[in-house]
This record gives structure tokens, sequence and C-alpha cells, in this order.
């Protein structure tokens, strides 16, 4: 229960998976709001190289936010890396996305 008093709604964002006319990637999509617990990740993840920069972790009972996801956290976006969604909630390994 801790956890859960300890969640925020934050504005979430969709990345297009298209390109435009020119070959460039599409800006992101508002796409509604998630209630999510977000907090700096202590432990670096370095077991795999593809979450080597990944600073946040985040809980949810979310079950459609996707690796396509941003989370807008105060004026950063957080970029949804790794959904893991064994257990009761689905834990989230964010990182700062860079446009």
């Amino acid at each position: 229960f801790v956890i859960e008093t300890g969640m925020r709604v934050y504005p979430l964002w969709l990345i297009p998976e298209d390109k435009d006319r020119y070959g460039e990637r599409v800006e992101p999509v508002e796409a509604g709001t998630a209630r999510l617990s977000i907090s700096l990740y202590a432990q670096s993840v370095a077991d795999n190289v593809n979450y080597k920069d990944c600073q946040y972790i985040g809980l949810t009972n979310d079950r459609t936010i996707t690796e396509s996801h941003l989370i807008q956290y105060g004026n950063k976006r957080l970029k949804v890396k790794l959904v893991n969604p064994s257990g009761r909630m689905i834990q989230l390994i964010l990182e700062e996305w860079q446009p």
C-alpha cells in the first residue's frame, strides 16, 4: 500500500512507429495519463548493456504501457525501455529521452 500512496498521475506520450515523408521520426503525440510511482533507480542495470543509461524505475497497474511510451516527469520525458509485467504491479525501467 505504501507504493500506491506514492503514485501520481503523469502525462503519457506515444512515439509513432512511422516516419514522415522525408524519413524523419514523427514527434510524439499525447496519449492520455497514467498513474505511476517513479523513483531514482539506485542500482545500475549492468547485466544488460541495453539498459545501462536507465536511471529511473516506475511501478504501475496500467497494463497498456509499452516500450513505445514516454512519461512526462517534471520538465523531462522518460522513455520506457523495459516493461516487466510479472507480479501484482508492472515494473517500468526508464531512461531520459533525447529527441
